[in-house]
């Protein structure tokens, strides 16, 4: 570019201007167009730097312009008070669940008119068959629905509390996330015991200052339950929302939480609004009722006011009607379980409970072996191509002002001459005895470039090391950015229902804080600006910047006059003097750019060392190997399933979570797996899948030893349906059918059968988008709770299409609710990771003393399981 921009000039100030070009003129023109080679490449990147500006702020303005919440529903919103006269409900109130109602997407749910009013200080059980809209209910007062007219009463400087996620901490640090007061031991102590908590604290290493991942990764769902209800009942607040804590856990760890969770002396005085199934269960100690459906409050008032007929009615919707057993005899055998000092947390204070490692930090130089790893990656033609094309456009840009001034020279000697000296003498001989330049710069310049060069080698390294240093700072602060980004924006709800914004934005803010000031490396490098910058007390990173920039052009101006001193002093001729002066300032902007670049390259490396590392992480195995590939008709419907030895652990530094199973399924067998909170069901369920690779046993499917296939063949022939349902954006066909296999027709079809078409009128509910994983059940099938939160009509018509559609298939199904089960082929019972009993419903139910007979008894079906005994 620059000699093209000087020929241009050249030719418009010679043949158009009809001006002489002189060496001065010629070299002065080359100087200054060096200068702004720079200012000239960075245009292109300014302008794109603009337009991604523009296009960011039309986001931000978009975003910006969406609806917010209702003010009572933020405490950041001016006033959180509502006129409400400290009452808790709606007054004819309509809510749907878009944002807004400019959106041109239809909203067929409408949750009510509502017209409630919550007893104070009481219990509400609210019911209703599944997608009624419960979970709806307590969206709505928590202002996450849009309300369409009518008003809710809640008064937010009350703390309402939702029932919702966990974030990424400690069991501790989760606990007593809300709590004004910080960890109170005698309350805290008391909380683990009312949430049946104690024993699974005693199964960690740390207790419970064990770290639970990214959305309690390491927890069961029962336990993940359990610590957001004991999150509720820590806290200071007065209104308790809490969205089927029941449905997670098992029936024995449920009667522990009403008789001492729910109707224990936490809970005395505060308003409890209950969503759950288990209606029989919490029905004794409840106050108020409110039955749902379709949106609509179909029925309500205190728990007196309801005939027996009417309470039979509800009950039998949803769940069978209570048993209520000796007190003693259902609550003796967990607090023998959970029996354990005080002081036992205390005693695991000194062991590291941390899953997440805190981001380490590299140090010194980018090793030589990144380097090599980047090289290799592009292949060694590619750079030598690329240093070949460097060195040319180098010695173009060189060779053309040699050639310039020797002409300059040439021209002017040539003109000066008399006319007898051109006939007197040959025509070769005048160019032979021109002055070589290069001979009378080099003795100049050689030790001037390498004074030179040992200046700029002398600052550089300072400069290299603070900047690296700077860089990997902003890295690793950049993470913590992001994920705890990610982390409010999926705990939104619950963050505002617990009135913690300002907690997560001044903790937001922090790191955002902590990121820019590592940010920004290089903007005051070319900045004119640079020292003015540096007084008004800049960030350190910018600092360092300028530090640089005012050195380097003390440096090149020092450079370029101690070269023409020495230039003229030595009598050069002109051509060879503006050559030296030129290549002197234009070798004085190089040797900062080569500081520059070599600064931003190992900076840049610094990505390249982090990919590195990612590299180096374990891989999963491959979705197809070609020489291991089953059949197609694998597996069919008359091969077994059979697990021999099986351990699984999570990590290599986490405790045995199974321990040596071993059992046999029979084709077309179904089986129940059964038991206790934490005992490893789950952890069954994503071994079949080798979403944990076995620690040492095998898992045979119709023959084949799983661990032989590639995990994209294992994986779309086995279908696992879990507890914690993902749903995509989208519609509801690409949900059900992500590869587009099967034609509306078909889809309809498949959710008629699995007793969905109510989905296709309404968004559905939590409980409805656990069901939307059945349609795409294929082989094989793995429930792991996938019923837990639905009413019991349409568990009983879920299981039953799963005896009649998958009828030759083998059909594990994880259960809690033993009623879903108690008609399966056999039942395998885990205990603490171990096989505790397995064999047909009959045979353990006859058992005395036995785990799965136990269990029974503390269900509320027991009546109908004690029949099935004789």
């Amino acid at each position: 570019m620059p000699s093209a921009t000087a020929l241009a000039s050249f030719i418009c100030y010679t043949l158009i201007a009809g001006q002489r070009l002189t060496v001065s003129t010629a070299f002065t023109a080359i100087a200054l167009f060096s200068q702004l080679q720079g200012p000239m490449t960075e245009i292109p990147e300014k302008l794109f730097a603009l337009l991604h500006a523009y296009v960011s702020m039309q986001r931000i303005e978009q975003f910006l312009e969406e609806d917010e919440v209702p003010e009572w529903a933020s405490t950041l919103a001016s006033s959180t008070l509502a006129d409400n006269d400290g009452h808790i409900g709606f007054s004819n109130a309509t809510f749907q669940w878009q944002a807004s109602p400019k959106s041109d997407i239809p909203d067929s749910f409408q949750l009510g008119p509502l017209d409630v009013v919550f007893p104070e200080g009481k219990l509400t059980l609210i019911s209703g068959p599944t997608g009624s809209g419960k979970s709806a209910v307590l969206a709505a007062l928590l202002g996450e629905m849009y309300c369409v007219s009518g008003r809710v009463l809640i008064d937010k400087s009350n703390h309402q509390v939702a029932y919702c996620g966990l974030e990424h901490a400690t069991i501790r640090d989760n606990i007593i996330f809300a709590s004004n007061y910080g960890y109170d031991e005698e309350r805290y102590n008391a909380v683990l015991e009312a949430c049946a908590l104690k024993r699974d604290l005693d199964v960690f290493a740390a207790g419970d200052m064990t770290e639970i991942g990214e959305k309690g990764i390491t927890l069961s769902g029962g336990q993940k339950a359990r610590i957001a209800l004991a999150r509720a009942v820590y806290s200071q607040a007065k209104c308790i929302l809490l969205d089927d804590p029941l449905a997670a856990v098992d029936m024995h760890t449920a009667q522990h939480l009403v008789e001492k969770c729910f109707s224990g002396e936490l809970m005395h005085r505060r308003t409890v609004l209950l969503v759950t199934h288990h209606i029989s269960l919490v029905l004794p100690i409840s106050s108020y009722l409110v039955e749902l459906s379709h949106g609509s409050v179909i029925k309500q008032g205190p728990i007196e006011s309801f005939s027996q007929n009417e309470l039979r009615k509800v009950i039998e919707t949803e769940d069978e009607p209570f048993v209520m057993e000796d007190k003693a005899t259902t609550s003796e055998p967990l607090e023998n379980e959970a029996d354990m000092e005080k002081d036992t947390l205390k005693s695991r204070s000194d062991v590291d409970g941390k899953l997440v490692e805190v981001e380490a930090r590299a140090e010194g130089r980018v090793s030589m072996v990144t380097y090599l790893t980047y090289i290799r990656a592009a292949g060694s033609w590619s750079w030598i191509l690329t240093f070949a094309l460097m060195l040319l456009i180098r010695g173009i840009n060189i060779g053309n002002q040699f050639f310039l001034a020797a002409w300059g020279e040439a021209y002017e000697t040539s003109y000066h001459t008399v006319f007898r000296a051109f006939v007197t003498t040959s025509v070769g001989y005048p160019w032979e005895n021109f002055p070589s330049p290069e001979i009378d710069v080099i003795p100049v310049f050689a030790p001037i470039a390498l004074f030179i060069a040992w200046l700029y080698i002398r600052l550089a390294p300072p400069y290299i090391q603070a900047s690296r240093d700077l860089r990997r700072l902003e890295s690793v602060s950049l993470s913590p950015t992001f994920a705890g980004f990610d982390e409010l924006l999926r705990g939104i709800t619950h963050v505002r229902a617990f009135g913690m914004e300002s907690r997560y934005q001044n903790a937001f803010y922090g790191k955002v804080d902590k990121f820019q000031s590592f940010d920004h490396v290089y903007v005051c490098a070319f900045n004119s600006l640079a020292l003015f910058e540096l007084l008004r007390g800049l960030p350190i990173q910018w600092l360092v910047n300028c530090w640089l920039r005012w050195r380097y052009d003390c440096l090149g101006s020092v450079v370029v006059y101690a070269t023409t001193v020495f230039s003229l002093w030595m009598g050069i001729k002109n051509g060879a003097t503006a050559v030296v002066i030129v290549q002197a300032g234009i070798f004085a902007e190089a040797s900062r750019q080569l500081v520059r670049v070599a600064a931003q390259l190992e900076l840049d490396f610094n990505s390249v060392e982090r990919v590195t590392e990612y590299l180096g992480i374990p891989q999963e195995a491959p979705a197809i190997i070609d020489t291991k590939r089953p059949p197609a008709w694998w597996p069919s419907s008359s091969g077994p399933l059979v697990v021999d030895n099986l351990s699984v652990r999570y990590a290599p530094h986490l405790p045995t979570v199974l321990r040596d199973l071993t059992f046999t399924v029979k084709p077309c067998e179904k089986i129940g797996v059964v038991g206790r909170t934490g005992s490893g069901k789950s952890t069954l369920a994503l071994s079949l899948l080798r979403m944990i690779e076995p620690l040492s046993g095998k898992i045979f499917i119709d023959g084949i030893d799983i661990s032989t296939i590639g995990l994209g063949d294992l994986r779309t022939r086995i279908t696992i349906v879990s507890q914690d349902v993902s749903l995509f954006s989208g519609t509801l066909r690409t949900n059900l059918d992500p590869l587009g296999d099967n034609s509306d027709e078909e889809v309809i079809e498949i959710m008629r059968r699995c007793h969905l078409p109510s989905v296709l009128n309404h968004k559905g509910d939590v409980d409805e988008r656990t069901l939307l994983d059945l349609p795409i059940s294929q082989g094989s099938l793995s429930g792991d709770e996938a019923t837990s939160q639905i009413d019991t009509q349409l568990d009983e018509n879920i299981q039953r299409t799963i005896r009649e559609e998958l009828s030759g298939a083998i059909v594990i199904t994880i259960a809690h609710r033993l009623k879903t089960v108690i008609d399966y082929d056999r039942i395998l019972v885990l205990d603490d990771g171990e096989i505790a009993e397995f064999g047909s419903p009959r045979e353990l139910l006859q058992k005395s003393g036995g785990l799965f007979r136990e269990m029974c008894r503390r269900s509320p079906d027991w009546p109908i399981f004690a029949s099935l005994a004789t």
